[in-house]
């Protein structure tokens, strides 16, 4: 089963503040805290991002290949269709087929 693709946003998963602001009175350890703790949120919002993406390159890869493998079962239903007038394969007229394999795949050349 394909995935789908990722309809998040990267601003809706971007939780932390772009600016930090405190006031004047609040102590060197209080804003110290601030930035430690935006620093934390800035960081799970990037692992975030890291993951959405990632996710989306599997749905990309998965959506090549199968696009791959419907090249191929069109080729195969063309060369096994195209017959010479006497009913015998006409090598004219029948689709070569070229695979090649990449990460692990089987795929046609077009799908690259």
């Amino acid at each position: 089963q394909p995935r789908l693709f990722n309809s998040t946003s990267p601003s809706a998963l971007m939780s932390s503040a772009t600016m930090i602001r405190w006031s004047a009175d609040q102590s060197a350890d209080s804003k110290l805290d601030i930035v430690l703790n935006t620093v934390n949120r800035l960081q799970q919002d990037v692992a975030s991002l890291n993951q959405a993406v990632q996710a989306q390159g599997e749905a990309i890869e998965d959506f090549r290949v199968g696009l791959a493998a419907n090249t191929i079962r069109c080729d195969d239903m063309y060369a096994t269709h195209e017959h010479g007038r006497n009913g015998e394969p006409d090598p004219q007229r029948t689709t070569t087929k070229v695979f090649q394999s990449r990460g692990g795949h089987l795929a046609h050349p077009w799908i690259m």
